[in-house]
C-alpha cells in the first residue's frame, strides 16, 4: 500500500440530510490512483478511523461504490495499516497504553524523538514487503492472492524510484505495528 498525495483527485463525498450538509470530505487516491478513500483522520501521533464516525462510515461507502481492480485487496491492506478504533474513548485509552510502553508523546512520525521499550521491541520486528516486480503487470494476480491469503502481509508498491520510497515503507511499518499493537492489546485488556 502507497499513499501519493500526488494522485489526488478533486472529488468530494458529502452526505446530506434533507438539504443540510452533515459529513464533507475530500476523496484520495492510493497505490498509484488505482483506489479511490476518505483519508482517515489525523492525530499528532497517527493516523486513524473511528468505527461510529461519518470519516469511517464514508471510507466503507466510496470503497463499496468507487470499486476498480483489486479495491478489495486496497482495502485490506489500507486497514492493515491505518487503526480502526470503536470509539474516542478506546483512541484516547490505546494512546496513553503506547505512550506509557515507549511512543513519544506526540512524535510517532517525528525523527527527532526516539522510540524505547516494547514500542522499540514492536517497530524492530514489524515487517514491511516491497513489491519487486514494479513494472510487471502480470504480477498483478499472485499478489492479490496473495494479499488475500495472508492477513499479516503488508507491501509497499510504490515505484523504488520514488524519492519517498524510504519514508513510505517507514510510515507503512509504523502503521502496521499501530493496527497489530491495537489488535494485541484489546485481546489482553480484558
Amino acid at each position: 500500500m502507497s499513499y501519493h498525495t500526488g494522485y489526488s483527485c478533486r472529488n468530494k463525498v458529502v452526505l446530506y440530510y434533507k438539504e443540510v450538509p452533515l459529513f464533507s470530505s475530500i476523496i484520495e487516491s492510493v497505490d498509484e490512483g488505482r483506489t479511490s478513500v476518505v483519508p482517515p483522520e489525523r492525530s499528532m501521533v497517527n493516523q486513524y478511523y473511528i468505527e461510529d464516525s461519518f470519516q469511517y462510515l464514508m471510507f466503507e461507502w466510496v470503497f463499496k461504490h468507487r470499486r476498480f481492480n483489486y479495491s478489495s485487496e486496497a482495502r485490506e491492506m489500507f486497514l492493515r495499516v491505518i487503526p480502526v478504533y470503536k470509539n474516542d474513548e478506546e483512541r484516547r485509552e490505546f494512546g496513553k497504553y503506547v505512550g506509557d510502553s515507549g511512543i513519544p508523546s506526540y512524535s510517532l512520525f517525528r525523527k527527532d524523538e526516539r522510540m524505547q521499550g516494547k514500542a522499540l521491541e514492536r517497530i524492530r520486528n514489524t515487517k514491511i514487503n516491497i513489491y519487486d516486480e514494479y513494472h510487471g503487470p502480470s504480477t498483478r494476480e499472485p499478489v492479490a492472492q496473495l494479499v488475500k491469503s495472508n492477513p499479516e502481509l503488508v507491501i509497499n508498491f510504490a515505484n523504488p524510484q520514488n524519492k519517498c520510497f524510504q519514508s513510505i515503507t517507514e510510515a507503512l511499518r509504523k502503521g502496521k505495528m499501530m493496527v497489530d499493537w491495537l489488535n494485541d492489546w484489546r485481546c489482553n485488556k480484558g
